[in-house]
């Protein structure tokens, strides 16, 4: 008898009769067969499954957590998730550490696109924005390759705050009303400027010249009166020394359109309703970060801006900017006397911006809920809210994963719906 190897790498003996008779025959031994998972060994290796999964969730985590945030140090996104990962840190465990990562690039795309790749362990996790996760995949789909509510795992809101309409500290304007009134006058002649094209700033300029295009051009009423200021007219503060290059917004005297100012024909409002309303029209100057924007703001390059409020807020403040209105619904405890765009007749006009924790999807829910509580811990701890508002971030309401989905995606459809109301053309449009 010889072996000889069998399929699979079997051995099987080789059993020959004398010369003569019959020929050899192949017998496989009974211990080298392979093996197959019973029924049993299956279903017990299912109900282990759950043990596995609670095991590793308890050890986690044992190495330092990644946070990733899609912009440049110094930004509120950098200063919010330094302020976060210090809080959150403790709350998971006594030896877990979280280290703050900047990969920027692409109004935040870059530093989402790299979080979607990594494994859904715990141990990678981006602070997103609004623009980000919300205002760039509506209105550059080309360069934000993913789906912002299918391709993450949704932990926790962090922080909010409105986008803040301002104009140089030498414009005419002291109001929204007079401002939109003179860009309708002169349609695509005037400049707003954001910090990019797709950004939040950009589409909630775009959803206000929607919005302002029905609103009447009535600056006695009292919608233009918001915020406790007298109802100057408009000429009054277009007679300002319109010989200095500050004053006259881009070289341009800013006046009412001659349709407004002819003989009454029924009163705004009726002329309104009797004719399709279009959104205003001015030219859209994008810049790379809010600091430039304000910069180009401060020198008059520009006639307004829509940013968020940590970058407008020290330059109100230094009086280089003047805040006309912001994008929420409320008006905001650092400038009580800016009033909201609803209040000025834009009923329900809100857009605000936001930050919000996620993580590679397929993240076990276990750790999303684990995360989330950890977010919610930190944010209600101590002086945690005094410290974001300080850098431009509102501490956001409590939210668990599941709400934490529902809202990006209510903010993802709204978002496409401006960009195809406004039919966005980017880059300088």
């Amino acid at each position: 008898m010889r072996t000889q190897p069998g399929r699979n790498g079997a051995r099987a003996a080789m059993i020959c009769a004398p010369a003569g008779f019959a020929p050899c025959r192949r017998e496989r031994r009974p211990g080298n067969r392979p093996m197959q998972p019973s029924r049993r060994s299956l279903l017990a290796a299912a109900l282990a499954l759950p043990a596995i999964r609670a095991a590793r969730a308890e050890a986690w985590p044992e190495r330092p957590i990644s946070m990733v945030v899609p912009f440049l140090a110094g930004g509120s996104t950098d200063i919010a998730a330094r302020i976060l990962a210090e809080r959150m840190a403790p709350k998971l465990g006594p030896q877990a550490r979280i280290i703050v990562e900047n990969r920027a690039g692409a109004g935040g795309a870059v530093g989402a696109e790299w979080v979607r790749h990594r494994p859904a362990d715990g141990y990678t996790l981006l602070l997103a924005s609004a623009s980000a996760l919300g205002s760039n995949p509506a209105a550059l789909p080309q360069q934000t390759p993913y789906d912002p509510v299918e391709d993450f795992t949704q932990i926790a809101l962090v922080g909010g705050g409105p986008i803040v309409l301002v104009v140089p500290a030498a414009s005419p304007f002291r109001t929204a009303q007079a401002l939109l009134d003179a860009v309708r006058a002169h349609p695509g002649r005037m400049t707003w400027a954001t910090s990019g094209a797709g950004g939040i700033g950009h589409l909630t300029g775009e959803y206000l010249k929607i919005r302002a295009g029905a609103l009447p051009s009535d600056r006695g009423g009292p919608e233009a009166r918001s915020a406790n200021r007298p109802a100057e007219p408009p000429k009054a503060e277009q007679a300002s020394d319109r010989g200095g290059p500050e004053a006259r917004s881009v070289n341009r005297p800013a006046e009412p359109p001659k349709a407004e100012q002819a003989p009454d024909r029924g009163g705004p409002e009726a002329r309104s309703a009797n004719r399709p309303a279009e959104p205003l029209k001015a030219e859209h100057v994008p810049y790379r970060g809010g600091s430039a924007v304000m910069e180009a703001l401060a020198k008059g390059e520009v006639d307004y801006s829509l940013e968020v409020l940590a970058s407008t807020a020290p330059h109100i403040r230094d009086g280089l900017s003047r805040g006309l209105a912001v994008s929420s619904l409320q008006r905001h405890p650092l400038f009580p006397d800016i009033p909201t765009l609803d209040e000025i007749g834009l009923k329900g006009f809100e857009v605000t911006t936001w930050n919000m924790l996620v993580a590679p999807r397929g993240l076990p829910p276990e750790l999303a809920e684990t995360l989330s509580r950890a977010v919610r811990a930190a944010l209600a701890e101590g002086n945690t809210a005094e410290r974001l508002a300080q850098a431009g971030v509102d501490p956001a309401r409590p939210t668990t994963p599941e709400e934490t989905r529902a809202f990006l995606a209510a903010e993802v459809a709204k978002f496409r719906a401006i960009v195809r109301q406004a039919g966005v053309t980017l880059g300088r449009g």
